[in-house]
């Protein structure tokens, strides 16, 4: 009897795709089969997977055709064998060897349809780390042997550091849905609504290679991830209130409209008409977060307003707003807010989009002038915040030079992580004109390069480059101070020869007198 069956989706994962199959075959349950779904990879994953499978009969080999990761898991769920279904990602890993055996013991003694164990960050250079998720409390993470409620386990995310009944997901149809973003909690909350209780196991059970932190939601780059995405959400919630799991779903919002401030500062309207497609204007989900979704509506209506340039949207947006509670909201700026009033008291749109220009202008010399104030104040403080920033930012430097070699790894890998998040914030271009020319490389060389080795090598050309100016700052002191020394030199030389000069004057002088003393 196969005990658990592993699922690995398989796309173009030829990098990592042994290191994560070997992690499986050395736990030390027996009786598991590992299922690769190949979803149309043109690199050289087929080829591994084939030779992987002719040396171990456990694995068994699929194919689909660029169906995605959702339609792969669905395949090889459907073709498990297992009491117990596992999911693993081609470019990640089970940690503790013990730890499918811990697993599958806790789920066979309590008949368990869930039990999960925690998870590990593996960062891009395969060094495991702890998560940060768990300090974090987005889901929950287990130091002991116990069991908790479906209700307690957090956000619904990481559906893969746990094992699942497969006879339970079958009976309650419980599958992947065609999603090309946000599939995963959507599967996970699924599972959560009709499982009973979840079983706890201690154990390090699964590495997540954590991606390089880039520009937010930069993968929901086309109109359908995008839809998908934001359908996600309201699968989710509607999954969770449907079986009264109000507080999952609560916790869950905030995730939600973080996208939607998103959509506010990059003025996406784009985003804006796919919630109302998806949402609609006038629904229930956001009680709780009313200010802010109002905000985001009363953003993107008045921006639409500009660009539909009609009649027609004009009056109908002065209605939307109109039932929309926007004066007593206190996160709608003021600019907001007095451009809904100056559009409550035109009659057409050519009045509003004449006054609406006025006021624009006027905003924005308004805005210029305190600006300029604050500049002043700024300028001031400036210089001061320059050198601590600096000096700061040396310690970087300063620390790695002193690390034993065993921990630089580690450390260069922190400071990308955290160099990149800085990269993407809005603060970037200020904080990059507060760096002087060496922080500035050094910034740039952590974020450029492709490896550590690489980093590594400019670290030390740096520090060659360090001491190579301050022997020149040295040899300039010594030819500074040998010219000093020649100078002086050539000083007493010359007053000596002034004073010899002096004295056969005075001689020349006598010698004068003498002369004509003696002619006459």
């Amino acid at each position: 009897m196969v005990k658990i069956s592993i699922i690995i989706p398989v796309y173009n994962s030829e990098k990592y795709l042994e290191e994560t199959i070997n992690s499986v075959l050395k736990q030390t349950l027996n009786d598991i089969e590992i299922i690769c779904v190949n979803d149309g990879s043109t690199d050289n994953s087929a080829q591994i997977l084939e030779s992987l499978s002719n040396k171990h009969e456990c694995i068994r080999v699929f194919n689909q055709k660029n169906q995605g990761s959702g339609k792969a898991r669905n395949y090889g769920m459907d073709e498990a064998k297992g009491e117990y279904i596992g999911f693993l990602d081609a470019d990640d890993i089970f940690v503790d060897e013990k730890s499918l055996e811990l697993l599958y013991d806790v789920a066979n003694r309590n008949n368990a349809d869930m039990v999960c164990g925690n998870l590990k960050k593996l960062t891009q250079r395969r060094v495991l780390m702890d998560n940060p998720n768990c300090p974090e409390h987005n889901y929950y993470c287990f130091d002991e042997f116990c069991t908790i409620e479906p209700i307690k386990y957090g956000v619904p995310w990481a559906f893969y550091k746990n094992i699942y009944k497969k006879s339970f997901l079958d009976e309650n149809n419980i599958r992947f849905r065609d999603l090309i973003r946000g599939q995963d909690p959507v599967f996970l909350a699924e599972i959560l609504a009709q499982v009973d209780v979840i079983y706890g196991v201690p154990v390090d059970f699964y590495a997540y290679m954590f991606p390089i932190p880039g520009r937010p939601y930069s993968k929901v780059n086309n109109p359908t991830k995008k839809l998908h995405y934001i359908r996600h959400y309201k699968d989710t919630f509607d999954i969770f209130e449907d079986v009264g799991l109000y507080p999952l779903s609560e916790y869950y919002k905030p995730k939600f409209i973080k996208y939607l401030n998103y959509s506010i500062k990059s003025r996406s309207l784009e985003i804006y008409e796919l919630v109302m497609e998806v949402f609609g204007k006038d629904n229930n989900y956001f009680v709780n977060f009313q200010e802010e979704y109002d905000y985001f509506r009363v953003f993107h209506i008045l921006n639409k307003i500009l660009v539909e340039n009609n009649s027609d949207y004009f009056f109908e947006a002065k209605d939307e707003l109109n039932t929309i509670n926007i004066f007593d909201n206190e996160i709608i700026p003021k600019k907001l807010l007095e451009t809904v009033e100056l559009l409550n008291a035109c009659n057409s749109y050519e009045e509003y989009k004449e006054k609406y220009l006025e006021f624009n202008l006027s905003y924005i010399k308004n805005e210029t002038t305190k600006l300029n104030k604050k500049n002043k104040q700024f300028q001031g403080n400036l210089r001061y915040r320059q050198k601590l920033l600096n000096r700061k930012f040396n310690l970087f430097f300063i620390k790695y030079n002193n690390l034993p070699e065993a921990s630089k790894l580690v450390y260069y890998y922190d400071l990308k992580e955290d160099f990149i998040s800085i990269k993407n914030q809005d603060f970037y271009d200020d904080f990059m004109e507060n760096l002087n020319d060496f922080n500035k490389k050094f910034f740039e060389n952590v974020i450029n390069s492709q490896s550590f080795e690489e980093f590594d090598l400019f670290f030390e050309n740096t520090k060659l480059k360090n001491q190579n100016e301050k022997l020149k700052r040295k040899l300039n002191n010594l030819i500074k101070d040998n010219k000093k020394i020649e100078e002086s030199i050539c000083l007493d030389e010359q007053d000596k020869l002034n004073h010899e000069n002096s004295k056969l004057n005075e001689m020349n002088k006598d010698l004068k007198i003498k002369l004509l003393n003696h002619s006459k």
